[in-house]
């Protein structure tokens, strides 16, 4: 395998004869996955899609339909990195996505808030007063990984992991939070569910969140989770956009309002 240096922080290398990863600083920071991001829109609008770009934390996988073409993509990386850099990343979209903490939805929200010294109460709060940004899509369909997680949420994964967890879990590992898109075994805390179906592979474009977006939580009880429920997958996702622009909206409006 070869590694050759791209302009400024990112490192390439061959990881196969079809395709190549694009290092950054390796860290779980926004600054460093926004800029990924960035490098990733360029790259694609400049490559075209026969050209497969799949974005991790830090990285960038490129799959290329043939050999790889490294003069070309050195040359372009050049040309973003002396360019203003104001290319902006797909349009960044926001959520508002409901969750039940505890009880049969979070099995471990009780232990984890002692072995953090919280009430149930104060978790809860924590974790669902943040804004986070989806990092990456992985592991599973589907599953989406948040940060920047509140430190005093910060935890070890389970001593024993769990042989299933449901689809739409919402859990915690180290210093990250996860969206669960289907039913998998998992050694992540589990402190709440959504009702959404955030991962339909009968769709062309099948996982609900991408990379980039923002997510925030809204607390939910049993009743409306059941409401949810409920609910077909379109018409789940027709709510969840109508719920979350209205509430973008009044964020924006209070806001400009001031204190």
């Amino acid at each position: 395998m070869t590694q050759q240096q791209s302009p400024q922080e990112s490192r390439l290398q061959d990881i196969s004869e079809q395709s190549q990863l694009l290092y950054f600083e390796a860290d779980i920071r926004t600054d460093i996955n926004s800029r990924l991001l960035q490098t990733m829109s360029f790259l694609q609008h400049k490559l075209g899609p026969e050209v497969r770009l799949s974005p991790a934390y830090h990285s960038l996988l490129i799959e290329w339909p043939g050999l790889p073409d490294t003069d070309t993509l050195l040359r372009l990386l050049s040309q973003f990195e002396s360019a203003d850099n104001s290319v902006n990343a797909t349009q960044q979209r926001h959520w508002l996505v409901p969750v039940c903490y505890g009880g049969e939805h979070g099995a471990d929200l009780r232990n984890l808030a002692q072995a953090r010294n919280l009430s149930e109460q104060e978790l809860i709060c924590y974790h669902s007063n943040s804004e986070y940004r989806v990092f990456m899509l992985g592991f599973a369909p589907g599953y989406a990984y948040l940060g920047p997680l509140d430190e005093r949420l910060h935890s070890p994964r389970r001593s024993q992991p769990r042989a299933a967890t449901p689809a739409g879990s919402i859990s915690i590992g180290g210093r990250q939070t996860l969206i669960a898109g289907v039913s998998m075994p998992s050694g992540w805390h589990l402190i709440g569910q959504t009702p959404l179906h955030s991962f339909r592979p009968e769709l062309e474009s099948p996982c609900l969140f991408a990379p980039g977006d923002m997510i925030r939580f809204k607390v939910i009880d049993a009743d409306e989770f059941s409401h949810w429920r409920a609910l077909d997958p379109d018409q789940q996702w027709q709510r969840l956009q109508e719920t979350s622009a209205a509430s973008e909206h009044h964020d924006s409006q209070t806001s400009k309002a001031g204190p």
